[in-house]
Parts: structure tokens; sequence; C-alpha cells
């Protein structure tokens, strides 16, 4: 995307033909930050609304890419980087990937060929056995009202590219997902579903949903509602990340202006809830501070595995870039019991 709405907190709304759409905003302005035993305070204080979870940010270099650059995802292993180029209208949006060389760089590889049609192809996931996740209106209103859409990764392509089977896809026009994660172990899998009403460009529901990877297939956990009870709200959420395998999740927030109210009312922000157990819910979710200030548009996070490294998409000089989040605080900042 590579437009925006000056220095007011804004949504960018992106449709794909007439529905999917892709949506950024600007994050609130990061507090200063805590010490230590400050932070050993976030565990029990799960109704702050802010905490800070990495020290340094960074932006990273592409080399060999000069395009805008978005909706970002790093493999399990830390060394493939998956996104995707503007998604902005009339812009053919496809995925690409690169290697790692440092923290900060690198080296672009080019296009996933195999995942290419006549629409946009966007926002990636990936797990361990190289199963590989992307979003696409290839289908919807034609043979099917499915968006989300699998493949293997080769190494430098991906193949056997399909509709994802299961039962994430609606059977109900104007409700679609969005996007979505997969943990490392390729097992648990988070996604959004959304609503849209006729002639709105604005979904006016977007929640996370719960299921299960089982035998290639996408299949919604009967107790989703359960385990994300804390996350759902009135308001919309969207694009998880999923780290330490289903322990800590990341995910948009967004905050629609009623009607009558000017726009600048918007409002999205990068949130982050844990657990101690795959059979728990979620804890009341944070918003993650420190990734820019009103000014700055921020979304799109993919962690790896361990959840100490992320990687998010920000808006500087007009321009969609990939910056790179490390120096994790976990002093009390998210679970770190094993599973």
């Amino acid at each position: 995307m590579n437009s925006g709405f000056g220095r007011k907190r804004y949504f960018f709304f992106i449709i794909f033909g007439a529905l999917f759409l892709i949506f950024s905003v600007a994050c609130g302005k990061a507090k200063s930050d805590k010490d230590a035993a400050e932070i050993n305070k976030l565990t029990v204080l799960e109704d702050l609304s802010e905490v800070r979870l990495f020290k340094t940010i960074r932006p990273i270099e592409l080399n060999g890419y000069d395009d805008i650059a978005m909706e970002p995802e790093i493999s399990p292993s830390g060394e493939i980087l998956f996104f995707n180029n503007s998604n902005a209208t009339g812009v053919h949006s496809r995925l690409h990937y690169a290697i790692k060389r440092s923290d900060c760089l690198f080296q672009y590889q080019g296009g996933l060929e195999g995942t290419i049609s006549d629409t946009k192809d966007l926002a990636p996931a990936i797990d361990e056995s190289n199963n590989f996740y992307f979003t696409s209106l290839r289908e919807y209103g034609k043979s099917s009202l499915k968006t989300l859409f699998k493949g293997t990764f080769t190494g430098e392509d991906v193949s056997g590219v399909h509709a994802l089977d299961g039962n994430v896809a609606s059977s109900i026009p104007g409700w679609l997902n969005m996007d979505c994660d997969v943990s490392t172990d390729g097992k648990f899998f988070v996604y959004s579903m959304a609503r849209f009403r006729a002639g709105e460009h604005i979904p006016r529901q977007s929640n996370l949903v719960i299921a299960e990877i089982v035998d290639g297939k996408a299949v919604q956990n009967k107790d989703s509602a359960f385990y994300m009870k804390n996350i759902n709200t009135d308001e919309l959420e969207y694009a998880p990340a999923i780290a330490k395998g289903g322990l800590e999740l990341f995910f948009n927030r967004g905050t629609i202006a009623q009607e009558g109210q000017d726009s600048s009312n918007n409002l999205v922000r990068i949130m982050v809830a844990t657990r101690d157990s795959l059979n728990e819910p979620f804890s009341k979710p944070r918003k993650v501070a420190g990734f820019g200030d009103e000014k700055d548009v921020v979304e799109g996070v993919t962690t790896t595995a361990d959840g100490k490294t992320l990687y998010f998409h920000k808006l500087v000089g007009g321009v969609y870039k990939i910056f790179v989040a490390t120096d994790r605080i976990d002093a009390g900042a998210s679970s770190e019991k094993p599973h």
C-alpha cells in the first residue's frame, strides 16, 4: 500500500475484488521504557493498556528488491522471510521471499510463481514442514467462498496450490477469511472471520477463530469461543501471529469511527495475549508499545517460533517497509512455561 492519510490515525482499507480487504493504521504513541520491577508486575496486571516487549527496533534491508514490502512471515527456522508487495487498488499483489544474512539484512530470491493468480495473493504463513498458506480471492464468488489457500514451499517456489480444505470458510456471502497463521508444528491454526455488508468495504465484524490442521484440513475447534473469550470483542480482531506453540498470540485490534464521527477516531493497535497451557483461554491482551508513535502505521506481525524476534511492516515516507524487533524483554511479559 503506498498511500496514506497524513498525520492522523486512520485505517487503510483495500478491497479484493468487491469484498476482501487489508487494512492498516497508526498505532498509539508508545510510553517510555518501564524498569524491570514494573515489568515483573505485568503478569498479574493484565489490564495495563501497554507493554513494551522489545528493546531494539530496526528496519531491514531487502538486498535486490526495491519495491514496497508488506505482510511479513518469518519461517520457523528464522532464515526465510516471506512477504508481498503493495496491496493498493490496481496493483498486482504477489508473494515473494528472501534469505536471511543477518537480523537486518535479507537477500531477495524472487517471486513465488506457483501462488500467482489474476487477483491479489498475499498474507503468507508457513510451518516447519513447509506447508504454505496464503490469502487469495481467486475463487471467491465464483466456484466457492474460500479465500485461504495452501501449497508446499519447495525452497524456491510453492507447488500444489489449492483451496484450503476443512470447515473454516463461510457458506454465507459477505463473510470471508481475511488472513491466518499456523504454529511451527503445523497443528495449531488461527484465522480471521469477517462480515461485510453489501455496498460497504469496511467489515462490520472481524474475529479470530482457532482451528486444528488434521490430515491437511483446517477444522474449527469446537471450544474456540472459550479459548478466545478475552480476545474477540465488538471491535475488529485480525492478522494473527502464533508464537511459543500456541501459548502466545499477537494480533491487530481495530476500532472504527461510528456513523457521524470523523474517521480520525479510527485506531488500530498490535496486541499480545498469553496463556500457560493449550487447555486455557488466552489472557486479556495488551497493546505492544515501542513500534512507533501516533504518526506511524504499523501492522502485520510475525514472530520466530520462540517469540524472541518479531517482524512487522511500517509506513515510512509514504512507503511500506519491514522492520525487525529484537532484544526481547521477557521478565513477566509473557508465559515462558513449557507445554
